[in-house]
């Protein structure tokens, strides 16, 4: 009996173009599951062998995804594996968005090493499996870094100022004037991300509309400044 978030692997039995999920025969328990079509990173034929995470248990056989969080996990903890092994490297969080296609995953190095630089010569092979591209993020207790941290690509050197609420777990991030859209992300991908793997409500803002805003009331307490 698989559970959710568990990795399977097994074999397409019918991909017909008229449904919109593929049936997969599992390999462990000679028992079958449903891939839907929008829950795979390319498409699927007959006798193509694939891996996935059980995303919910469904009417009568278990429903996989290939786009959720507990596949690119389960993926990230296999891949990365030696690096896990060699240098004690811990995965804290993983986020992704829909229509995404790349994946966050905030790693942490026990001594205050460079986790992203131990996990590097594997990031290759995580694409080549997920089909993901991975932005590695460095994990901080500083809450301000880490919340910095999550928002790249975007450039560090554009961040004025983060404040953070985290009794309405807010970030207000006040970034550099014309470079918002780089924090933002292609339709908000970017930072819906980095509000996933931060556990918190991420908002940037333009330090021109910022220096508007001061005039008007303020929406909540802000308990911290960074």
């Amino acid at each position: 009996m698989v559970s959710i978030g568990d990795l399977v692997a097994g074999r397409v039995v019918r991909a017909r173009p008229d449904y919109n999920a593929y049936l997969v025969l599992l390999d462990d328990n000679s028992d079958f599951a449903i891939l839907p079509k929008e829950n795979v990173t390319r498409p699927l034929k007959i006798k193509d062998t694939v891996t996935a995470a059980v995303y919910a248990k469904g009417e009568r056989y278990p429903i996989l995804s290939q786009r959720c969080a507990h596949y690119f996990r389960k993926m990230a903890e296999s891949v990365f594996r030696p690096a896990f092994e060699h240098d004690g490297i811990r995965i804290h969080r993983v986020a992704s968005v829909e229509h995404a296609a790349f994946v966050k995953i905030a790693v942490s190095h026990p001594s205050g090493g460079d986790p992203i630089a131990s996990c590097l010569p594997y990031v290759r092979t995580y694409h080549d499996r997920t089909g993901m591209t991975v932005s590695l993020v460095r994990y901080t207790k500083d809450l301000f870094e880490y919340v910095k941290a999550a928002l790249s690509p975007a450039p560090l050197r554009s961040i004025r100022r983060v404040e953070i609420s985290r009794q309405e777990k807010r970030a207000v991030v006040i970034v550099e004037h014309g470079s918002i859209a780089l924090f933002l992300g292609p339709r908000g991908a970017n930072v819906s991300s980095a509000s996933k793997l931060t556990d918190l409500h991420i908002v940037p803002i333009d330090e021109r509309q910022e220096s508007e805003d001061r005039r008007l009331p303020s929406p909540g307490p802000v308990v911290a400044l960074a």
